[in-house]
């Protein structure tokens, strides 16, 4: 084989989301929209199932001359205007005094994992993962020639702490090196978003590994901006990133794509946060090298589009009633699918707010059942663990069939 070893043993699922898709799409040709339940796109679609493209947001990117759209950008990491509002959009008008930050323009928020996971591991390493996560993580991480071990997420209703400090611990231990990431607000794929006490919490677990090696925190923020909560509130542990040890960096990663609702233009930063000036000149010298080794640079019009937005008064108005508005739609659509999963006896994981949730089970019973809901042209997608509601994907008027189709499916199949 020409191919390395390495990503020759990278397990790609069969029945991911596009080949899912694909039996969707034909469903909907047989038998029209009505009758088919599409939960599976991590996209938002209005009340009659269309992609929902901001028309903020479509107006300003339509308004930019073919220069600004397709010339190369300023700076190979990202024009500078981009990585400031980045920072702004993020942590706010006003940065700690006591960070040092540096930010990478990258492609989407999954460049921004890759950089990390590239840039900061060594083959054969561990690296520390969520028990219910965004499937790719694996690749990212079997791809690049690493192990991965799993954290349980939950002890009863909230965030497993004890078994994330057993972990970590562990891993610290044995390779003077922890690599842990953590997605969060509105986690892909249960929904849940941890507490500021849990972040805390976890700030004492890492202080005390980095007793023993290097720590580095990726922070997923890929639906920051969808958090119920509210705007300060998802933002608020990042003032927890300060005053940490030197040999603690976090790196949140963020992504236009649902922010902005721009899927495809691929646009997203890695916002680096350190006690240290010398491990951040370290960070920005090794994301240039990433960067151009891989992509080169990041499109200009994206990151333009996202500066523009935000520095823009009106339309930075106008872009959060919009996105107000989607979330309005989410708090909706949530409450019908929870009031009537706990009316007919249909487990899920916490919820707190975002684009999906997930409902657990075993391997074979999730096998059955996405076969089983197939046959009736309901559509979900499975993970480790369960299946995900993409709540973003569903008219709010099919929730409670699926909840319904979810529980009949279950009870045929699953053994207790």
């Amino acid at each position: 084989m020409l191919v390395t070893q390495i990503l020759k043993d990278v397990y790609m699922p069969k029945e991911e989301v596009f080949s899912i898709m694909d039996n969707l799409w034909n469903a909907e040709k047989l038998y029209g929209r009505d009758a088919v339940i599409k939960s599976v796109l991590g996209c938002f679609h209005d009340e009659n199932e269309n992609l929902v493209v901001m028309e903020v947001v479509d107006e300003t990117y339509k308004s930019f001359s073919s220069v600004d759209l397709f010339g190369y950008a300023t700076a190979l990491t990202g024009s500078y205007d981009y990585k400031e509002t980045v920072k702004k959009h993020i942590l706010g008008n006003k940065y700690f005094s006591n960070f040092n930050i540096g930010v990478t323009a990258t492609i989407g928020g999954s460049g921004a994992i890759s950089n990390v996971i590239r840039g900061y591991t060594d083959p054969g390493q561990t690296i520390l993962l969520p028990e219910y996560m965004w499937e790719p993580y694996k690749v990212f991480a079997k791809s690049n020639g690493l192990n991965y071990e799993s954290y349980v997420l939950f002890d009863g209703d909230k965030f497993s702490l004890d078994d994330l400090a057993r972990k970590v611990i562990k891993i610290a231990k044995k390779q003077r090196k922890t690599v842990l990431l953590i997605n969060d607000p509105c986690h892909n794929p249960t929904g849940y978003s941890l507490s500021f006490e849990e972040w805390e919490q976890i700030m004492k677990i890492l202080e005390e590994a980095a007793k023993f090696g290097d720590v580095v925190l990726l922070n997923d923020v890929a639906y920051l901006d969808y958090d119920f909560r509210g705007h300060s509130e998802a933002r608020r542990h990042f003032k927890l990133f300060s005053n940490l040890p030197e040999n603690i960096l976090t790196v949140i990663a963020f992504s236009i794509s649902k922010s902005l609702t721009c899927y495809g233009l691929r646009v997203g930063a890695a916002v680096a946060i350190s006690s240290s000036r010398e491990v951040i000149d370290d960070f920005n010298r090794v994301s240039a090298v990433l960067c151009r080794s891989t992509w080169s640079t990041v499109p200009k019009g994206g990151m333009d589009l996202f500066v523009k937005l935000h520095e823009d008064g009106n339309l930075s108005a106008r872009l959060m009633a919009e996105r107000d508005n989607i979330i309005g739609i989410l708090k909706k659509r949530s409450a019908v699918f929870m009031e009537e999963a706990e009316k007919i006896g249909l487990h899920h994981l916490p919820f707190s707010g975002g684009f999906f949730l997930t409902i657990p089970l075993d391997t074979e019973t999730a096998r059955n059942v996405i076969q089983d809901l197939k046959s009736k042209n309901v559509f979900v997608l499975p993970i480790d663990g369960g299946l995900r509601i993409a709540l973003c994907s569903v008219q709010t008027i099919k929730l409670r069939l699926l909840a319904q189709h979810l529980h009949d499916s279950i009870s045929r199949f699953k053994v207790n």
